[in-house]
């Protein structure tokens, strides 16, 4: 784009794709307000954002052009559409339509959707309609399109999340780049993308309400996911985080006066 209009120097080309990155997930965050406001209140939702805005890995990763980061972005949009239990912005083919997406941009990413997506199967009623009708025609729009795309790049018939997908995991090549103990994530990567997050997001794993179990389930699925993977990235779990976020706010909300009070210093609320 920065070519046809004549305008790839380098300081654009360096600072514009971080500006677009940063846009996209300042429109995550919000939809994880809206998403918390709609199945809570405002309160719960504020705190769930503060505590998002106060995550250290949340500023570190969110304006750098990672395929993490637009994953993470990708999921928290469809988690806006999941449908959770007291979840009023419910819908199937939005959702889908993101951790399609989510797939497309990195291959890895349905890992985290995969205890979700059984989750939604288990619970749908109509669950001939849910694959004819809504996985069938959003995954095979997506794969198709994004093989379209390749072919008038690469100039022949290429599957390049398949090709990603026997690099990184099949022949395991991404070794090469280094590799960790399997409890890696659980004793080192989790807790330091965390932070201080981390004692808030444990207490409030114990004191959440049970419709939210789903979510830590897709955490830890995710966590255990990746540990049999040799070679570990801190990123490579940056999309757990605004489900982690939510769990923070359990724990920082429990306390009613205290939080209100607190509310009010930080949000202005008189």
């Amino acid at each position: 784009m920065l070519y046809w209009t004549g305008k790839d120097d380098v300081f654009l080309l360096i600072w514009l794709p971080r500006l677009i990155q940063a846009v996209f997930s300042s429109i995550a965050d919000i939809k994880l307000y809206s998403l918390v406001k709609r199945m809570e209140n405002s309160n719960v939702a504020k705190w769930v954002y503060f505590s998002q805005l106060c995550s250290w890995f949340t500023w570190y990763c969110s304006s750098r052009t990672l395929t993490n980061t637009m994953e993470a972005v990708l999921g928290t949009l469809a988690l806006y559409y999941y449908p959770l239990e007291g979840s009023r912005t419910k819908s199937s083919t939005k959702y889908l339509f993101f951790v399609a997406l989510a797939f497309l941009v990195r291959p890895t990413a349905p890992i985290l959707w995969v205890p979700l997506l059984l989750y939604h199967f288990s619970k749908e009623q109509k669950k001939l309609d849910l694959i004819l009708l809504h996985c069938l025609p959003v995954g095979l729009l997506a794969l198709g399109g994004s093989v379209i795309i390749d072919w008038m790049y690469f100039g022949e018939w290429t599957v390049v999340q398949w090709n990603f997908l026997k690099f990184n995991v099949l022949q395991n090549i991404g070794s090469f780049y280094g590799s960790h103990p399997w409890h890696w994530y659980m004793t080192q990567g989790f807790p330091v993308i965390m932070g201080t997050h981390l004692p808030f997001f444990i207490h409030g794993c114990i004191v959440a309400p049970r419709r939210y179990r789903v979510l830590l389930v897709a955490i830890v699925w995710t966590v255990l996911i990746y540990s049999t993977l040799s070679h570990k990235e801190f990123r490579f779990i940056y999309p757990v985080l605004p489900l982690c976020m939510i769990f923070c706010e359990k724990s920082e909300n429990c306390g009613n006066y205290t939080n209100d009070s607190v509310s009010r210093l930080f949000f202005n609320e008189h």
